[in-house]
């Protein structure tokens, strides 16, 4: 049953669909010569847990190659900037730029943060950026998914090319994999776990691989040895198609905040609930993390060092029980709200522009 929240997210998540240029097709794995052979697994490399120390958080300034309106544009961006603002206090942002947008980049950034100049179609660096990897030596690399746009509902091209340019920049080999997967489409515990969602990865925007086929990739290229499947993310999705970072993330070892629901009328009750049972029948623990907002997803949030930047929709009644569930379950870490409806009404939030790039 369709319920008032699910209908008003439904809204919130649409608006701006018609404001993109049409999709032109192109390949979401393009060619890169500086490809290392074999897979990062075979040189010793994983994907670390996102709660493992940072050197510098991965953000994209807001560009107008999004085609939304200059008014859609400022919100956007200032919006952003206080994100970036918030993280910069814990750790370094390095930003992505537009080249013809530097200028723009360097006086809305945090102070010190450095500019890469890279065209891009946008900002959601979860997805477009690559995934970075260390060994137990510290070294990094880098595995490069294929990106589409998620299921080419946007133009995609810039992007999908920017992780090869960003990972010269930043000096790190890297391994291209010949699979479509968006970063916000996993959750990993750095020990060769995550979860995701067989609604998002099984689909066919994504290539329609099996279940045996996205484990040999996950592990040859994350070295995830085990993976949860949840059936759904949080609907309604048209974009992600459910990214498990809208229901549920990995906040230490062996632990998970998942969205739950009171109301049984929601369409998202049976979601929230089927992903509580299958992660506890998983050994996992799990920290219960109210839905009680009609449009922001409070698990969408990252995690900065020494800090948890969440996205909430300013209203007491909609953040006061989540926020104070994520403060018990990470007492360590300081808990920094920002309020995040545009970012939401564009289909995603904090988790969603951020990708970490670890020490």
């Amino acid at each position: 049953m369709t319920t008032r929240r699910t209908t008003l997210k439904s809204l919130f998540a649409l608006p701006f669909l018609g404001c993109v240029p049409p999709v032109q097709s192109t390949d979401p794995s393009p060619d890169d010569p500086e490809a290392e052979p074999g897979t990062p697994r075979e040189a010793g490399f994983r994907l670390p847990a996102e709660w493992e120390d940072h050197e510098s958080c991965l953000m994209a300034f807001p560009t107008a190659a999004t085609g939304l309106t200059s008014r859609q544009l400022e919100r956007y961006r200032a919006e952003w900037i206080e994100i970036s603002h918030a993280i910069a206090a814990f750790e370094p942002v390095l930003v992505i730029a537009h080249p013809d947008e530097v200028d723009e980049a360097t006086a809305a950034a945090p102070t010190g943060s450095e500019i890469v100049p890279i065209a891009i179609n946008d900002i959601w660096m979860r997805d477009t950026g690559p995934l970075v990897l260390v060994d137990d030596a510290g070294n990094r690399a880098a595995a490069n998914f294929g990106f589409n746009g998620w299921g080419e509902k946007y133009p995609y091209a810039d992007d999908a090319a920017m992780k090869a340019i960003l990972c010269d920049h930043l000096g790190l080999d890297r391994w291209v994999a010949d699979m479509v997967l968006e970063g916000g489409a996993i959750s990993q515990d750095g020990t060769g776990r995550c979860i995701t969602t067989e609604r998002c990865l099984l689909h066919e925007d994504r290539g329609s691989l099996t279940k045996e086929q996205i484990a040999t990739f996950l592990s040859d290229f994350l070295a995830i040895d085990e993976i949860i499947w949840l059936p759904d993310g949080l609907v309604p999705d048209p974009i992600t198609d459910g990214h498990v970072d809208g229901i549920a993330q990995f906040i230490g070892p062996n632990t998970a905040a998942v969205h739950t629901i009171d109301d049984e009328r929601d369409d998202n009750f049976e979601i929230c609930a089927a992903a509580v049972e299958i992660l506890e029948a998983a050994g996992v623990e799990v920290v219960q993390v109210p839905l009680d907002s009609w449009t922001i997803s409070h698990l969408n949030f990252y995690l900065a060092n020494g800090a948890c930047i969440v996205p909430i929709a300013g209203k007491e009644n909609e953040d006061r029980r989540p926020l104070a569930a994520l403060a018990e379950a990470m007492p360590d870490r300081e808990l920094v709200p920002i309020e995040s409806g545009q970012l939401a009404q564009l289909g995603g939030g904090i988790h969603c522009i951020t990708q970490q790039l670890p020490s």
